[in-house]
């Protein structure tokens, strides 16, 4: 593939955009249509559980920095595995959000034109009074003929369609995700390199509609943002890719509620006496599911075995979606026989919280385990490894997962190409964290 030199261009993957062509498209702070003065960039996150809604909140918060968007949060609503409706103003303060995403800009000398300020809106502070983002009732059409109630204030806002029964915005973009690239970066070191061919075969080749969709004050992802935030988009400047892992960091990884990060900390420093190991033993959701995930499943005593050798505290917390009545709880503790065994219900850190908030407070509280022990294929398991990696004082930041035999305590490993093919939410790589500032 030949290299182009471009200003700011929308790659559609296996494209190829003349200069010329590139020089006319619009650039981030370019003049286009707004609402008000303002231009938007609203999402559906992906169906799944919390973590898979994460991961959108991730590849959203790159989207909107970098084409200059005020970033919409969708409404509230219910997500598998968590208890009740939640929002993610539930779990992150937006105001921290917004002011260390932005310090990290203004350290970036104002971004230099490949990012805009982060500017974070409720979906009631965009469309008072509208209950949803799809809404339920008579169909409403691109004129917003036919108002209901708890439509009318939305479509003052947004333009609204229905396509083959689902409500969702004029704008969607409903074909998967695009590869932004940095003002006036030559691609040649990367164009052609086997990382740019993996990067490019191993996603679908659909037609992108970012070009056309730049003008208009609205663009709308629905369900389609998934996977890690750094599998979807690239920036082949390493300056400005930095930036961008520094931005996603500070947005998600760093800008809990402190309730959250005050009940991890103390389940970690009190309950835990601040020396642990942590496993993760997804079960129950692999027993709901098709026979390729049936085959994580593990016997306690399998799990102890193979992991023995990382396991060097004489604590052990164990985060595990297995109900609380399940036999396979004693099992786990006669598996460990040396092992203090804890969990979220016999620490006292856990008192009070909200059952949606219990994952989250797991995380944290394993991202500051010793060693920690995941499960292959499980999105929680990788969040919590990349918490690890950006915190500077985790000294074993391995990946290890509860299927593989370990004979000693820091195996080497290897550390595998994040774009040469895969599935982009399995697992993390230490792309996301290693030097980046």
């Amino acid at each position: 593939m030949a290299a182009v030199t471009v200003v700011w261009v929308w790659v559609m993957w296996r494209s190829v955009i003349a200069p010329a062509a590139a020089a006319a498209l619009p650039r981030p702070n370019a003049p286009s249509a707004t609402v008000n003065g303002q231009r938007y960039l609203t999402f559906t996150p992906w169906n799944g559980g919390w973590n898979n809604r994460r991961m959108s909140l991730e590849i959203a918060v790159v989207l909107a920095v970098a084409t200059n968007r005020t970033l919409v949060l969708p409404p509230v609503s219910t997500a598998a595995q968590m208890h009740g409706e939640l929002g993610y103003e539930d779990f992150f303060d937006l105001k921290r959000m917004e002011e260390q995403v932005n310090a990290q800009i203004d350290g970036f000398g104002g971004g230099r034109g490949v990012a805009a300020p982060l500017r974070v809106l409720t979906w009631g502070e965009f469309a008072p009074g509208a209950a949803a983002m799809a809404p339920v009732g008579p169909r409403i059409d691109h004129d917003c003929r036919g108002r209901t109630k708890n439509t009318a204030n939305m479509c003052d806002r947004v333009k609204v369609l229905r396509d083959k029964g689902v409500p969702h915005l004029e704008w969607a973009l409903k074909e998967g995700v695009v590869l932004p690239l940095a003002t006036g970066v030559e691609t040649e070191a990367f164009a052609g390199t086997a990382a740019y061919e993996t990067f490019f075969q191993s996603r679908a080749d659909v037609t992108r509609r970012m070009y056309a969709a730049d003008l208009q004050p609205v663009v709308h992802f629905h369900k389609q943002l998934f996977g890690n935030f750094y599998q979807n988009v690239y920036f082949p400047d390493a300056a400005v890719r930095r930036l961008y892992y520094r931005i996603v960091r500070d947005a998600v990884a760093w800008a809990f509620h402190e309730r959250l990060v005050a009940a991890a900390s103390r389940a970690a420093a009190v309950d835990l006496q601040g020396d642990y190991d942590c496993l993760h033993i997804r079960r129950s959701d692999f027993a709901r599911a098709g026979a390729a995930y049936q085959a994580q499943i593990f016997t306690a005593d399998a799990i102890a075995q193979n992991v023995a050798p990382l396991l060097t505290s004489r604590r052990l917390y164990i985060a595990s979606d297995e109900p609380a009545a399940s036999s396979y709880w004693p099992q786990l503790q006669a598996a460990f026989p040396m092992k203090e065994v804890r969990h979220a219900r016999s620490c006292d850190a856990f008192r009070g919280l909200r059952p949606i908030h219990v994952p989250i407070v797991e995380m944290l509280t394993c991202s500051r385990a010793r060693t920690f022990v995941g499960t292959r294929m499980s999105t929680f398991t990788a969040f919590i490894t990349r918490l690890r990696g950006y915190a500077p004082d985790v000294e074993d930041k391995g990946v290890y997962t509860t299927d593989t035999k370990y004979t000693e305590a820091r195996p080497s490993l290897p550390v595998p190409d994040p774009y040469a093919g895969g599935k982009p939410w399995a697992r993390e790589y230490p792309t996301a964290w290693d030097d980046i500032g």
